[in-house]
């Protein structure tokens, strides 16, 4: 299967601004089952230069920069060809075991110091007793933990559609019992990481009409296991990722993967407006 995603993105100021360099995760992570065909990028006003690079933790990231010209608006828009291989999320095997120790599940030698980023949390004291409380955490076997929590978020929160003003405490996300896709992520990667697993944020597409409309620029979350690697999981679904879920960047932050950051020098408010389609051609 043969997709195009259609994503603009502009920014309109009320007062002219100088524009600073801002930095572009709007290319499709490559992988065994999405394969980036044609990727082309249209940016106004046009740069002075762009440059790309991989992030310090391997997502690509464009830098953009303007000359020193006033600026009424900022535009970008970004067209990906992406072909879909079908692709089965659980075709993998936990190789070494992760062994449960102390409350939490281990990961072997120094996998667990390069990992640290992605296993640190302040919310232990919080989710610990509902995990446990809800019998969610099944010893010695993550696989089986982490199906227990994405299924519990799926069935006991509703998604609610944001576009700003997002909530990153994920005690207050878990108190309102409901989120958006972004919001509902970052209160798994603390429950995940609660029982020791390692987490990152995901941004991306998702193309599937399980999850309906409005999910078209989408945030989910994968899991490290050993031998396995990073798994993808989401759980605005309940769902394991397969090929209908293309990543832009990763992230043990997800302020790490927005799609596009940085400034304007200049006395003025913003208004920004985004639309993402994607059709399958």
């Amino acid at each position: 299967m043969k997709v195009l995603i259609e994503h603009s993105t502009r920014y309109e100021y009320d007062n002219p601004v100088y524009l600073s360099p801002h930095y572009l995760r709007l290319v499709p992570k490559k992988s065994p089952h999405v394969h980036l065909k044609r990727h082309e990028l249209s940016i106004s006003p046009t740069p002075s230069g762009t440059s790309e690079r991989l992030d310090f933790e391997n997502n690509l990231c464009i830098q953009v920069w303007m000359d020193q010209q006033p600026a009424s608006h900022f535009s970008i828009n970004s067209l990906s060809e992406v072909e879909l291989n079908s692709f089965n999320p659980f075709e993998f095997i936990i190789d070494p075991a992760i062994p449960f120790v102390d409350e939490k599940f281990l990961y072997p030698g120094d996998m667990d110091s390069f990992l640290s980023n992605y296993t640190h949390t302040s919310f232990t004291g919080f989710f610990l007793p509902i995990i446990t409380n809800q019998k969610l955490l099944t010893l010695n076997e993550p696989l089986q933990t982490v199906t227990n929590l994405i299924g519990f978020i799926a069935s006991n929160f509703s998604y609610e559609r944001k576009e700003k003003d997002i909530e990153y405490d994920a005690e207050k996300i878990f108190s309102a019992n409901s989120g958006s896709c972004k919001e509902l992520s970052i209160m798994l990667i603390e429950m995940l990481r609660t029982v020791g697993l390692a987490a990152r944020f995901v941004s991306g597409y998702a193309y599937s009409s399980i999850l309906g409309e409005g999910h078209e620029l989408h945030a989910w979350v994968e899991v490290f296991f050993p031998g396995a690697g990073w798994i993808g999981i989401d759980p605005s679904s309940g769902l394991f990722t397969d090929e209908h879920y293309i990543p832009l960047a990763c992230s043990f932050n997800p302020d790490f993967t927005t799609p596009v950051t940085g400034s304007f020098g200049g006395k003025a408010t913003s208004v920004l407006k985004t639309k993402v389609c994607i059709q399958e051609i």
